[in-house]
């Protein structure tokens, strides 16, 4: 209870996102506390009457969003199990037989099966085929997280003898084997301890290597492809390893590469797989191949000169192969109901400046000022800053679960310029979307407005009446939403006119001034 104290509420919006979409999936109900600790601390959970999920600081920005799916779901899987109640019971039988060694034994035991048990049930809703994925995930907190959390949290990690055991049963994994009741997996635990005396013991390097074989299988297996369709030669290249590209980022070589992979990355999709780096033998030129969801292989041509950077792009057709993110079930998911966005609104303190539905999303648009945010949100805020403009993506489910997407967010400039633009969005497993916001800070300017015209990247156009509002959310269809963000979600120019088609503001114009 006093370590709980130290830890602050989690406002990394993709991990309150993740849990609500996870906390859906599982079909687990009531409000759940995500609380940050500090970096080190593995992911865990604790509480009987107020559950608590505890995440590591920094762990958004350390796993991909597939990963930290994995690692949520997890430790969910805790909670939908009961673990953190049979933990208690377990721990009082340890208060009042504390000298019994049997018992240390038969909970050690335990706590080792509800962690394979949880990675089971995980797998049965992801799916076999994402084992090599899964176990990677573990031996990644591995290297980055302690295995000693505080008393009383059920966590992802344990003993490095178990993490063995666990990695090979994740590579075994058979479907219902997480189905064993509470009860008789302890009792057959405490069967165990007293007789099952002679448990073997299994070469590290060989359980290690299990781990990673489907993963490694599979990404082969893709860059075969990709490599086939371009008459390369994989031999003759050497693979880029990211791992040490982010420990040496002031180096002018490691950073730039690092940013057209960025740049490959932001142009994936549902089901697309994660791209690879290769080099030739001078090291100053390579290639960086990619797999589309449909089969489509992209082999990026790149080329180092003061910085690397992609100088020429083709595509050929290929073979398709496994989706990394997973679907989602039979669930529909829509834009709030009036009622749900007046309560949603109510509960959060927000004051929207428009509310725009798009596709299966509610779009929010609101100010907040920066006193108002938490401590560790304030830290990468500029103190100069007092507002800023926010956005929230909001869908609900047929269940009427409301679900926090995302959003962003940016400077208000209500001081500086007359008119704040941005462009927003993206894809997520409850759709697809991107719009624009524009804010009116000048009343003059808007008593005199009439309408909007946006323009995007590829002369794309997008006309909106004014009708005496301020501030705006224009959404793109999905196919100019597609152009938009294959180039980067640039924003061209945006003028504002009057009824007579004068032109009141032009952004070229005014940067220009």
């Amino acid at each position: 209870m006093r370590e709980l104290k130290n830890y602050r509420p989690c406002a990394d919006e993709k991990i309150l996102a993740l849990c609500a979409s996870c906390q859906c999936r599982l079909g687990l109900s009531g409000s759940l506390v995500i609380l940050e600790t500090d970096n080190r601390k593995s992911p865990s959970v604790c509480g009987l009457i107020h559950p608590k999920l505890l995440m590591p600081a920094g762990i958004g920005t350390q796993l991909t969003y597939a990963e930290l799916e994995y690692v949520i779901l997890h430790e969910l899987a805790h909670f939908k199990r009961k673990d953190t109640a049979v933990y208690f019971l377990i721990s009082i039988m340890q208060i009042i037989h504390w000298f019994n060694p049997m018992l240390w034994v038969a909970f050690s035991r335990w706590r080792q099966d509800s962690e394979i048990a949880c990675d089971a049930y995980v797998l049965s809703k992801i799916g076999a085929n994402h084992s090599g994925d899964y176990g990677r995930v573990i031996i990644k907190l591995l290297e980055n997280c302690s295995r000693k959390n505080a008393y009383g949290t059920v966590g992802l990690l344990g003993r490095k003898s178990q993490i063995q055991r666990r990695i090979t049963m994740i590579s075994l994994f058979g479907k219902g084997s997480y189905k064993w009741s509470v009860l008789s997996v302890a009792l057959i635990l405490v069967l165990g301890a007293v007789l099952l005396t002679n448990a073997q013991t299994m070469n590290g390097e060989d359980t290690a290597d299990a781990a990673l074989k489907a993963y490694e299988s599979h990404m082969l297996d893709v860059d075969k492809d990709i490599a086939g369709s371009f008459q390369l030669s994989l031999a003759d290249l050497k693979k880029v390893d990211e791992q040490p590209l982010y420990d040496q980022q002031e180096e002018q070589s490691d950073s730039t590469l690092l940013g057209v992979l960025s740049q490959v990355r932001r142009t994936l999709d549902y089901g697309d797989i994660k791209p690879s780096a290769y080099l030739k033998q001078d090291g100053q030129s390579g290639y960086i191949l990619q797999k589309k969801a449909d089969g489509t292989n992209h082999l990026h041509t790149i080329a180092y000169n003061q910085g690397w950077a992609i100088i020429k792009t083709d595509s050929a057709p290929g073979q398709k192969m496994s989706k990394v993110i997973d679907e989602i079930g039979d669930k529909v998911y829509s834009p709030l109901t009036e009622a749900q966005l007046n309560q949603y609104l109510a509960e959060n303190k927000i004051l929207p400046l428009a509310v725009q539905n798009i596709g299966n999303f509610t779009v929010v648009l609101y100010k907040i000022k920066r006193e108002d945010k938490s401590d560790q949100e304030k830290n990468i805020v500029p103190e100069n800053i007092s507002t800023l403009i926010e956005t929230r993506r909001l869908t609900a489910d047929q269940d009427g679960n409301i679900i926090h997407d995302g959003g962003g967010s940016g400077n208000d400039n209500s001081d500086i310029v007359p008119v704040s633009i941005g462009v927003s969005g993206g894809s997520s497993q409850y759709g697809r979307i991107m719009y624009a916001r524009v804010i009116i800070n000048d009343s003059n300017l808007s008593k005199n407005a009439d309408r909007i015209t946006c323009y995007y990247a590829n002369n794309i156009t997008t006309t909106t009446p004014v009708d005496n509002q301020k501030a705006f959310i224009i959404p793109l269809p999905q196919e100019k939403a597609e152009l938009l963000r294959q180039e980067a979600r640039k924003l061209t120019n945006v003028i504002i006119s009057d009824k007579n088609g004068k032109v009141l503001f032009d952004q070229n114009e005014w940067t220009k001034n």
